[in-house]
């Protein structure tokens, strides 16, 4: 019904305007609101000049609308449709001159069906022209900026009272004049730079001044108002991480120079952060399967070692355990303090328990290089530390954070990624991607799995580190727990001197690794972890030296049927050729002169990776051979 009242004295009072005035036609290009800056709280008409389209040709014409709001992903993503669906023709649209046709709004609100709490930015529109009750052409996407309030300020936003997690939308007149605005008349593009303030943990604002990439560019209304949207929301714009949070957002816009700007403006901002502080008992960190590449933060509950954060300060004593550290606890590398009396390295306190550290880089804080010496663990210690002196009051133990390459979704993933006999190796396991595995914590908890180890070498299997049922007297074999589901292993140092390898003649083809409970009585299957051996010989020369003492040429290589061996040199009598596959088991083995070319029939060996041994009298060659 008051629709109905509303359209009547709609058309009356351009009635009485037509009879004035010959000349007071509506004039509009192509579509247009009254009031000019509607907002959700009073009755809104939208007015369509269907010419503006060529494509309606139709007598009726109807409308598909919607709204962006602040539960859109985007500053165009359609929310609160009215239409039933896309064949929804209901919304007829009003005639109100020859080619000007009008939706009347009188509540938008319920129009729209949006409830409390939900900030409207824009109304979404299509209008549809309809031939026989279908659809015989239609518009783009519209948009019709919806505001807070009349933007007659310099600044605005909406949601109010925004959260990390909404859609924010601000809006500035730029014919406003005071003294924070100085680009008044400006109708050229329009930029911001935008910055966070009291943040907690890593995010990101608008890079150097000025910032041009096209996320900072207004949108413009008109000569004076420009919108610009802050999506899908604060957290991903920003690239918040799930424990970052941040007190307020700063704005402020500019031309596309840089040279001329308005003031700060601040939006504060309500956290809504994923990170649940009851984890904090007595550390975390987040990522929870971090990498180098990641940005770290280290969450110390300080309650759990009585710290007095009222009369002093936390801080950290901080290292690593690196592919250079020898074991995998007490070897700690690139301490970041100076010395232990070195307190600077100040934890962020986050209420009266938590506290934490933030590593935005660990290449950077640590100075170690990822690719040239692997990082297994983040080795610290928290401390209370006294305001009077700066003296060390209490301390936790040492606490140690695993790094990985990715998330260990797999059942065993490698640090390095492709390992070498002289490294050391960090093997992470996920038991939960082997279901039978699952049963080592069926019983005895975070300490049931134990690892049984050996070497394949050029000679064959062996260098065991313990017999089959060592599992308490010695610690290496014990993996470490980090929940109960991925466990670690490791191999400080370096292969050869984890399984106690000093001939200089023997090289590592690969590592064989057996988990198992502590009773031996639930085991993995043999965990084949292939290695790449030096280019150390027994003499002391390297390969490259002693194939220049007996030039050797191997073809070809990938080979897939007859494998030629030939050396030039006259002093190649009863040389010793032998060929592994990958596991160590040998395939061939023949004494050759090679001052004669020597043929090794290969097409009755399986495809893959072989070590090739040539050994004579003037010392030793290995060579990988790929059969295909």
């Amino acid at each position: 019904m008051m629709k109905f009242f509303t359209q009547k004295l709609l058309f009356l009072f351009l009635g009485i305007l037509f009879a004035i005035s010959s000349s007071a036609q509506l004039n509009i290009e192509s579509i247009a609101t009254d009031p000019a800056y509607p907002t959700m709280d009073a009755p809104i008409t939208i007015y369509i000049n269907v010419n503006h389209w060529g494509e309606l040709n139709a007598s009726n014409f109807t409308a598909y609308t919607g709204l962006v709001t602040s539960e859109s992903d985007n500053s165009h993503g359609w929310t609160y449709l009215k239409n039933s669906d896309w064949n929804d023709f209901s919304l007829e649209l009003d005639q109100v001159q020859d080619s000007i046709y009008a939706l009347v709004i009188d509540d938008p609100k319920a129009f729209y069906g949006i409830p409390d709490g939900v900030a409207t930015y824009r109304i979404t529109f299509i209008v549809r022209g309809l031939v026989d009750g279908a659809n015989a052409g239609q518009t783009e996407d519209l948009f019709l900026e919806v505001y807070g309030s009349e933007p007659t300020s310099l600044f605005s936003f909406l949601p109010e009272t925004p959260t990390d997690k909404d859609l924010i939308c601000t809006t500035w007149n730029i014919n406003v004049e005071n003294d924070e605005n100085s680009l008044t008349g400006n109708t050229d593009s329009i930029w911001v730079h935008t910055w966070l303030n009291n943040v907690s943990g890593p995010a990101t604002g608008s890079g150097a001044w000025p910032d041009n990439s096209e996320k900072y560019l207004c949108e413009r209304v008109n000569d004076s108002l420009l919108r610009w949207f802050i999506a899908p929301n604060v957290r991903e714009f920003y690239e918040f991480e799930p424990w970052t949070y941040s007190e307020s957002i700063g704005v402020l816009i500019r031309n596309k120079e840089g040279n001329a700007q308005t003031n700060d403006f601040q939006i504060p901002l309500i956290s809504e952060r994923e990170l649940d502080f009851s984890l904090v008992n007595p550390v975390l960190i987040y990522p929870v399967y971090p990498t180098v590449e990641d940005e770290i933060v280290i969450y110390i509950n300080t309650n759990h070692w009585n710290f007095d954060t009222e009369n002093g300060f936390i801080s950290a004593y901080t290292g690593l355990i690196t592919g250079e550290s020898t074991d995998i606890d007490d070897s700690w590398q690139h301490l970041v303090n100076s010395d232990w009396n070195d307190v600077s390295l100040k934890l962020e306190q986050i209420n009266d328990s938590i506290s934490a550290f933030m590593i935005n880089n660990i290449e950077e804080l640590y100075e170690v290089d990822n690719k040239t010496e692997p990082v297994f663990r983040i080795t610290f210690i928290a401390r209370e530390v006294s305001n009077t002196d700066s003296s060390v009051v209490n301390q936790t133990e040492n606490l140690y954070f695993e790094i990985y390459n990715s998330t260990p979704s797999q059942l065993v993933q490698l640090q390095p990624v492709s390992p070498s006999e002289d490294d050391a190796i960090a093997f992470t396991f996920n038991i939960s991607s082997q279901v039978e595995l699952t049963d080592f914590v069926a019983e005895n908890g975070k300490d049931s799995i134990f690892i049984y180890t050996w070497l394949n070498t050029d000679d064959g299997e062996g260098n065991e580190i313990s017999a089959w049922g060592d599992v308490s007297s010695n610690k290496t074999l014990k993996t470490i727990a980090v929940n109960d589901s991925v466990y670690r292993f490791y191999v400080p140092k370096s292969v050869r001197s984890f399984y106690g390898i000093d001939d200089s003649c023997l090289h590592v083809l690969s590592t064989n690794l057996i988990l198992r409970n502590v009773a031996g009585d639930i085991q993995s299957e043999n965990i084949i972890v292939e290695v790449t051996q030096n280019d150390v010989d027994c003499t002391g020369v390297g390969v490259d030296d002693l194939q220049s003492l007996f030039p050797i040429k191997v073809f070809p290589n990938p080979v897939s049927d007859f494998l030629t061996i030939s050396c030039t040199s006259d002093n190649m009598q009863n040389t010793q050729i032998e060929l592994y596959s990958i596991t160590g088991v040998k395939v061939y083995s023949s004494i050759s002169d090679l001052s004669n070319n020597s043929c090794i029939d290969v097409s009755r060996f399986d495809k893959g990776i072989y070590l090739l041994k040539i050994q004579s009298n003037l010392g030793r060659v290995n060579s990988t051979i790929i059969i295909q």
